[in-house]
């Protein structure tokens, strides 16, 4: 028997007992009875085991004997484990990221939150788990809305403008995130759940509005400069123009006076045509580089 296989394998005893618990069982409710073991080789390595033990009724109804089996399960043991390895290697990967990761089901219910969410929003993935994603968002709800369908017929969403939501941070404090949407399935249920990943652009949008806020303010400068220099520029011209033409009728009135010496005069009216002129020049060059 399975004391005897013990002694002779050197084996632990409780693996003898075990399976007559079990198979005790299985006389008692008359029934299968399924159990799994795990057994060490000689190089110590893990072998998996899933024995069953079936209780076989006779024409008098009682039990006349049971039939008992095992099925190496190693492989598929083994599988398990490095999934759940990756999955654990997932989450932590997850939860390392600088996005805020929220996973919710067809119905839009929260069923897992990363701490980012959490530090974000002040919430605990216990406070939240259950409760709908749509209430907690304050804005971009009905696009949220149209993308988790778009998400669930698994196709893309086109209206890439509209995926964004806003929410309140733990200060109460609205937060804009930009979000993505999408599709797995469970292994085991075969649900079909969704991972949102949303990163909060608000200091980027602040950053922008401050930027754009700065280029119209020197946008309205430049306007302010413009019109200054062209004030400047009329209110100079008017009067050089005035100085000009006034120093050109004296030399046309001293060009017809004959028996009079006016050098001296016509010195000094060439003296005013040329700082006339300097001062042309100099206004033309500072509204050049003005522009």
């Amino acid at each position: 028997d399975d004391f005897d296989y013990c002694h002779h394998m050197n084996k632990h005893i409780s693996l003898a007992k075990n399976r007559r618990e079990k198979f005790e069982e299985a006389l008692r409710k008359n029934e299968t009875v399924e159990f799994e073991e795990v057994n060490l080789t000689r190089d110590k390595k893990k072998v998996y085991n899933l024995r069953r033990f079936t209780p076989i009724q006779g024409t008098s109804g009682k039990i006349e004997y049971v039939i008992g089996y095992g099925i190496n399960i190693t492989r598929i043991k083994e599988s398990e484990e490095v999934v759940s390895q990756n999955y654990e290697y997932l989450r932590e990967l997850v939860d390392s990221i600088g996005q805020l990761v929220v996973t919710i089901d067809t119905a839009g219910n929260i069923i897992y939150v990363n701490p980012q969410w959490t530090n974000v929003t002040g919430l605990t993935g216990k406070e939240v788990a259950g409760k709908s994603i749509f209430s907690y968002l304050q804005q971009g709800v009905a696009g949220f809305y149209k993308n988790l369908d778009l998400a669930l017929q698994n196709k893309p969403s086109k209206e890439l403008k509209e995926m964004r939501v806003v929410i309140s941070d733990s200060n109460q404090q609205p937060r804009t995130l930009s979000y993505y949407i999408t599709r797995f399935t469970q292994i085991i249920s075969a649900d079909k759940i969704f991972a949102v990943f949303f990163t909060d652009i608000t200091d980027q949008l602040n950053a922008e509005k401050e930027l754009m806020n700065a280029a119209i303010k020197e946008r309205n400068l430049n306007e302010l400069k413009t019109n200054f220099m062209t004030m400047v520029s009329h209110e100079l011209r008017t009067p050089l123009s005035v100085i000009l033409s006034s120093t050109e009728i004296l030399e046309m009135k001293y060009d017809r006076i004959a028996d009079v010496d006016l050098t001296f005069e016509r010195t000094y009216l060439s003296r005013i045509v040329d700082q006339v002129d300097k001062m042309t020049h100099l206004m033309n060059e500072f509204l050049f580089i003005s522009k």
